[in-house]
């Protein structure tokens, strides 16, 4: 897996923030997947990273969201089950294809998160993009969970309305968390902080620290010793001129700070730690031809694969089934599973069982979609075609059994009515 940096940049390299644990551990990993999870929507922004998360670590994290969204019916569920189709087949590196991008953008739209006001193309994921924090339009960017803790969520607008100026000084507080806590996580590591090329300057470095230390003030999310640990880390920083090899009191001050806010020392120390890295699979390249222009340039946007998903759940449920008119689920039917097709034709792996799965599923597909030509405009659908649209979404995870395929059950949407 690449980590190597965007060749455009020249800054500090960033972490992904975790959120300070809390009474709600759901909420908590709710909040740590949305972060990850916004990483996805620029290759700018990815490439930023000191360390791209593994393909494990964003699966769980869609998974994380998905389980939240279960059985709501709205577009974070269906934008999470796409997302997480596209992400099964894919191994991260910096460069993020499109249908990925634009995946997670709908899902980041469908949780509430702005824009970047320089556009979703051009985030890098460094604070200036949301420096004027007073520009940013929307709802609180504190997030409640269901038991009542409250938790920071980025500088993104939110979860609950609080009114504009709780949600400035949220979106504020979540900001300067976020760049401290990046800025942390490379001083505590010496082997991270020796990788990084371009190093941010002390006036950077202090900037930053002294801006979470106002809003830290302002915010009952502050301890006493998130406090202390801020002003430690800032007199630490403060006679130093960042480089390859950060003082002892630098180390020891960026490690406490960490720690106050609930970041626990990694196996085998801070010394030791060199980011979380995926091991490496054997590659078994794919022996079928790249996709053709035509391909690429035909893949659906994700709004398109949702209804497609949306309507081989209706088809794979006989109690979904039971609600429908056959005129109705047959009425598209035909440009649904071409919306599947056209998504994942051009798809290709280097990983046997993968690819293997991938075959079947366009089997899957084509046998679906010769049988929908072939329907009666007044009969359900054959039971050949509901087994496969069953197959099909276990393949994209949108359920894990096909038993759960044959009981989902919920009123239909508009589209069906």
């Amino acid at each position: 897996m690449s980590t190597s940096p965007h060749p455009t940049t020249t800054r500090a390299l960033r972490t992904i923030p975790v959120a300070v644990a809390g009474p709600d551990p759901r909420a908590t990993a709710i909040t740590n997947a949305d972060w990850l999870l916004k990483e996805l929507t620029s290759s700018r922004r990815f490439s930023t990273l000191a360390r791209l998360p593994t393909k494990d670590e964003i699966l769980g994290a869609i998974e994380t969201i998905a389980d939240w969204k279960r059985g709501r019916g709205d577009d974070a569920e269906r934008s999470a089950n796409v997302l997480r189709a596209l992400c099964e087949n894919w191994t991260p590196v910096i460069d993020i294809p499109p249908a990925i991008s634009d995946a997670a953008r709908a899902l980041m739209k469908a949780l509430g998160a702005l824009e970047p006001p320089c556009g979703w193309d051009n985030d890098t994921g460094y604070p200036d993009v949301w420096r004027d924090v007073a520009e940013i339009q929307g709802t609180s960017a504190i997030m409640k969970s269901a038991a009542g803790e409250t938790l920071i969520a980025e500088a993104t607008p939110a979860w609950q309305d609080r009114g504009e100026e709780a949600s400035k000084r949220a979106a504020a507080l979540a900001q300067a968390m976020c760049q401290a806590l990046n800025l942390a996580g490379l001083f505590a590591s010496p082997r991270i902080l020796s990788r990084i090329t371009e190093f941010p300057s002390r006036e950077h470095v202090i900037e930053h620290i002294d801006a979470f230390a106002v809003t830290l003030t302002d915010s009952s999310a502050g301890n006493t010793d998130a406090r202390s640990a801020t002003a430690r880390l800032r007199a630490a920083c403060a006679s130093w001129s960042p480089g390859p090899e950060a003082p002892v009191e630098v180390q020891a001050a960026a490690r406490a700070f960490l720690s106050s806010f609930g970041c626990p020392e990694p196996p085998g120390g801070w010394d030791a730690f060199e980011g979380v890295l995926s091991e490496p699979e054997a590659e078994d390249p794919d022996p079928r031809p790249p996709p053709t222009q035509e391909e690429e340039a035909g893949r659906p946007d994700v709004f398109r694969v949702a209804a497609a998903i949306e309507w081989c759940r209706y088809v794979g449920s006989p109690k979904m089934l039971a609600k429908l008119a056959p005129a109705v689920w047959a009425r598209r039917a035909v440009e649904h599973v071409d919306t599947l097709l056209a998504a994942f034709r051009p798809v290709r792996s280097n990983r046997t069982a993968v690819r293997a799965k991938l075959v079947s599923v366009l089997h899957d597909l084509e046998r679906i979609r010769a049988g929908c030509e072939a329907r009666s405009a007044d009969t359900a659908p054959p039971l050949e075609i509901q087994e496969r649209a069953r197959a099909v979404l276990v393949f994209l995870n949108v359920a894990s059994t096909v038993e759960a395929c044959e009981t989902f059950e919920e009123e239909p949407s508009p589209a069906y009515q």
